[in-house]
Parts: structure tokens; sequence; C-alpha cells
């Protein structure tokens, strides 16, 4: 996918297979396997690309998250094509599209919290990446002054 590398250096970053699961490092791929990889997660950690929310199974993990009240937290690679607005843009028309109250809801709101920029290059910013992905997990306390 568009975030390939981001996802896998996250998935290291953040723990490997005791406490991170991706869903490419999964034997079973097919999508009931990745569904019970969102449901069992405490945490849905959503990588915004340009083409997120026009991806099937993108949109499936996402409403799987949303529908089992999985914390959504938004980063992104530092290098999107597409400006974060026009990502979230796309998501609130699909917020607009959607029959479901709390699924539209979910999508015209993703973009109400700052996206994280992974800035995964550099060590000591890989470090403060992971902190702060861990802090609006509820993994760490937030520190004074961020969000």
């Amino acid at each position: 996918g568009e975030a390939a590398a981001e996802a896998a250096e996250l998935f290291f970053l953040l723990g490997g297979y005791g406490e991170a699961w991706l869903d490419v490092k999964m034997d079973d791929k097919g999508t009931e396997a990745m569904m019970e990889g969102v449901r069992g997660s405490k945490v849905f950690l959503l990588i915004l690309t340009d083409q997120y929310f026009k991806r099937e199974f993108c949109i499936k993990e996402f409403e799987m998250a949303v529908k089992h009240s999985k914390k959504i937290v938004t980063v992104h690679p530092p290098k999107a094509k597409t400006s974060l607005t026009q990502i979230f843009e796309s998501a609130r028309i699909k917020g607009e599209e959607c029959p479901d109250a709390n699924l539209a809801r979910a999508y015209k709101t993703i973009g109400d919290t700052e996206a994280i920029e992974l800035l995964l290059t550099n060590p000591t910013y890989a470090a403060a990446c992971k902190d702060l992905i861990l802090q609006r997990s509820g993994f760490l306390p937030a520190r004074k002054g961020s969000q």
C-alpha cells in the first residue's frame, strides 16, 4: 500500500509482535482475519494517505474500529501527495454518504485532532513520534502542553 514502509516501521517501533498488530504480518490476510485484528486491538492507528478513504479494505478496517469503539489515533507520512485538508474532505464526503449516524460522525470528525507527522528516519524524531502516539493512545500519560 501507499504507507507500507511507514506501517512496517511503526510496527517495530511500537513493539513488533508483542504490542502491535499489522495486517500484512498475519499468516491469514483474508478480510475476516483483518477484521478480527481490528476487533482485538485496543487502539486503531490510522495512517492517513492520499487514497486511504478510497480503498475498500482501509474503509472496512476504519469502520470496524468505529463500530467496536476503538480509540483512533491518526498519523501521516511526511510526503503526502494530497494535503491533509483534502484527505479529511474525502472522509467528510464519505460521512455524508453513510447511513449509519455513528460512522457518519466518525468520518466527519476524523480531522478534529491533529494528525501526527511520521518523521521516522531520525531516531530522535522517531522516539518523539512513538511517545506522542502512545500518549494519544492512552498508554503513556500526556505531557503538560501536548495534545
